[in-house]
């Protein structure tokens, strides 16, 4: 169902480019993105696969799964491959649950839940920051207003989990697979409440948080300044975790559509906008794209030779 679903769209996608696209003007703006850009797209790219990795680690030694370092990145970047063509970027949470099948089921899948978790609320925080300094323009203000939004938000999570816990352990089912899934939702929140009580491990997984969709919004403004966008950067970082979220959405190829409907809303370009947009998309998604299969190329290697994990 999920390849016919993707295959539709593929074709639907086509058409849409064809039909409204000039594609000799497509091709000359891609023309204008320099190399160093596209260089530095694969730099910026990689950085954020390892910044990703780093947090999985701390996260993962933090739920007492104790991996060495190097190996957490090697799975990390592995797993990349499988959110190439897998909708939801669901691929890579399986090839890691796979690749951690010696340690305790709830505690890697809580590790592999609240990673997304602590990204998403990054997100969401990181957008918020942005929106309020579009319309303040003063970035202190806007500083000061995004802390009292991340302490409000983390009292009002604090409060939600804590609840949940507490109707969980009162719980009693009698049916065995449901059993197994109050178990495990019991124990995301136990362990979401312990990180959330070690303020200095809270505030060191929100920073590489922060830096990794930095570096993911500095990938779409250096592209946009060889295509000739007027956009701030700080229309960038409002965007950018928008993107974000509409990539991992399961009714989408990796955003595709939905991102360009966003850039189309919210970037300014006085020429040939459509095409600039499609340009600017086509170009970081084929980084992500090339990088995948780069991953998937370093996996095929793996397995044909059969090199040990490190």
């Amino acid at each position: 169902m999920i390849n016919v679903t993707k295959f539709i769209l593929i074709v639907f996608l086509m058409v849409l480019v064809i039909k409204f696209v000039d594609i000799e003007i497509l091709f000359h703006l891609i023309k204008k993105v320099k190399l160093q850009t596209v260089f530095f797209l694969f730099i910026f790219m990689f950085l954020c696969l390892f910044l990703q990795a780093t947090r999985w680690f701390f996260i993962l030694k933090k739920n007492q799964i104790n991996l060495r370092f190097l190996r957490i990145q090697r799975i990390n970047f592995l797993s990349f491959f499988f959110d190439t063509f897998i909708p939801g970027r669901v691929g890579s949470d399986v090839y890691k649950y796979k690749m951690l099948e010696g340690f305790e089921k709830k505690k890697i899948i809580s590790s592999i839940i609240f990673l997304r978790y602590n990204f998403l609320i990054s997100l969401i925080i990181f957008c918020c920051y942005y929106l309020i300094s579009i319309y303040l323009q003063n970035y202190v203000y806007s500083s000061i207003l995004t802390l009292f939004f991340i302490f409000f938000l983390t009292f009002i999570m604090d409060i939600f989990f804590s609840s949940f816990k507490k109707l969980l352990n009162k719980t009693k089912i009698e049916i065995n697979i449901l059993k197994k899934l109050v178990s495990l939702l019991r124990e995301i929140m136990e362990f979401t409440l312990t990180v959330s009580k070690d303020k200095l491990f809270f505030i060191k997984l929100y920073l590489i948080a922060f830096m990794t969709i930095s570096l993911s919004t500095v990938m779409f403004y250096i592209v946009a300044i060889d295509l000739g966008f007027e956009s701030k950067y700080s229309t960038f970082g409002f965007l950018t975790p928008l993107l974000e979220i509409a990539n991992v959405l399961p009714i989408t190829i990796h955003g595709r559509g939905i991102s360009e409907f966003l850039m189309w809303n919210f970037l300014d370009i006085k020429k040939d906008k459509f095409e600039n947009i499609i340009a600017l998309s086509s170009v970081v998604y084929f980084v992500y794209i090339f990088s995948g299969l780069f991953s998937g190329f370093c996996l095929s290697i793996i397995k044909l030779f059969n090199i040990k994990q490190i």
